[in-house]
């Protein structure tokens, strides 16, 4: 069983393209074989075009797609469709590609605690013409959405469960330690014929999220108890009349405010922090 001849139909040439898109190329080949059992293998392989080859008219467009199918009622013709196209990862080893990156800006929310007076720098925090702060006040927040795709020869299943839910402890790509959030990791075996030989390799995915005011909780420094004297000791909030407070009060390092004054902001580190530069890829 063999390949007799390959010759291309010129008539199967063919080529598109709509605004906006990559252009792509169709060329058609008519293979005669000998017998009926020859296989679909060496019958794609018979016109000598490999894949990622150029296309002869075109060096851009890079072949990608063959497909085999039997001419007619002939036991003994077969057409070799071959389709070509602009390709950003040209590499026929999977775990040469280079990663993939996407970035989508949305909005959640998220309870507020601070007022920019200004409109942009200097903010305070929100309380009432007395200084009492206000509770259960929400707005909108924005975050990045980073979504990275890369292939990898293992998907190290012990490292994901590691990372997932923490945030960058380190300054990563730029962004400064506490604002990204690792929010899920996933691995998808494929396989993939690579110069003949079977590849069995792993597609990542890593999502992550960036929010400038870091991923930290934030809460009012307020309450009914003081730590004073020496050595230490934890005492009620007496008020004017020398009896305890029934609202919270102001605190700074554990002491109470002058009445007026507005609340410090006590920030708290609730996600495990751990180094992102060198596990995920730098972020162009």
């Amino acid at each position: 069983m063999a390949v007799v001849d390959s010759r291309e139909l010129f008539r199967g040439r063919g080529g598109s393209q709509k605004y906006g898109e990559v252009p792509s190329y169709k060329r058609e080949f008519l293979v005669r074989v000998d017998t009926m059992d020859t296989s679909e293998t060496l019958i794609a392989q018979a016109p000598g075009i490999a894949m990622l080859d150029a296309h002869p008219d075109v060096a851009e467009a890079l072949l990608n797609d063959v497909s085999v199918t039997q001419d007619g009622d002939s036991p003994f013709h077969y057409r070799v469709s071959l389709s070509y196209g602009v390709l950003e990862d040209a590499d026929e080893d999977p775990l040469s590609r280079p990663d993939q990156f996407n970035y989508t800006g949305a909005i959640t929310s998220g309870p507020a605690f601070l007022e920019y007076n200004d409109g942009n720098n200097s903010p305070k925090v929100i309380t009432n013409s007395a200084g009492d702060p206000l509770e259960g006040m929400e707005m909108e927040k924005a975050e990045w959405r980073i979504s990275i795709t890369g292939n990898r020869a293992d998907f190290d299943k012990g490292l994901a469960a590691d990372y997932l839910n923490t945030i960058n402890s380190d300054t990563y790509s730029g962004l400064v330690a506490g604002t990204v959030k690792c929010q899920g990791i996933s691995g998808s075996r494929k396989i993939e014929l690579v110069n003949g030989s079977k590849l069995v390799y792993w597609e990542v995915n890593v999502e992550l999220a960036h929010r400038e005011e870091t991923w930290r909780l934030k809460t009012w420094d307020c309450g009914f108890n003081e730590v004073t004297g020496s050595p230490l000791e934890r005492k009620k909030i007496l008020d004017a009349a020398k009896k305890e407070v029934s609202q919270p009060v102001a605190l700074s390092g554990g002491v109470q405010k002058a009445a007026g004054l507005r609340p410090d902001m006590l920030e708290f580190k609730v996600y495990k922090e751990k180094t992102f530069t060198g596990i995920f890829p730098a972020l162009p």
